[in-house]
């Protein structure tokens, strides 16, 4: 019973974002509530532009988006966003700035989580009032 709850809550509170270029997808957020609704908590799990459409804004655009759906997404549920966090490679200077930009802040470095040659991963995170 636990894993099937599990599994439906991942279905109902998991979505992804789309960027398109021309009809074309230029880029894609994955965005998830975290654990429960209630706590207004959301992680965005993967951002990515394609490289040919990287430097037209369109990061900025997604991620600003993005925080607008997620403000909406817990409302629905009467739930006020808490934070928003995300992980990104302790190198990736450029997305570290977007997200800057957007208002999230550096909290931790917290190593290299998938692969021992991959620079380390840097938890960024926004919190709202």
């Amino acid at each position: 019973l636990f894993f099937k709850k599990r599994i439906k809550y991942y279905i109902d509170n998991y979505f992804i974002s789309l960027v398109k270029v021309d009809g074309e997808i230029a880029g894609h957020l994955f965005f998830q509530a975290k654990e429960n609704v209630t706590l207004g908590v959301g992680e965005f799990e993967t951002v990515h532009i394609s490289k040919e459409y990287r430097g037209l804004g369109l990061g900025t655009k997604l991620i600003e988006k993005s925080i607008i759906f997620a403000k909406n997404y817990f409302k629905k549920y009467k739930i006020k966003l808490r934070c928003l966090y995300l992980f990104t490679r302790s190198n990736n200077k450029i997305a570290q700035k977007i997200y800057k930009k957007a208002g999230f802040k550096s909290m931790n470095k917290i190593g290299k989580i998938f692969l021992d040659k991959e620079p380390a991963e840097l938890v960024m995170a926004r919190f709202f009032r």
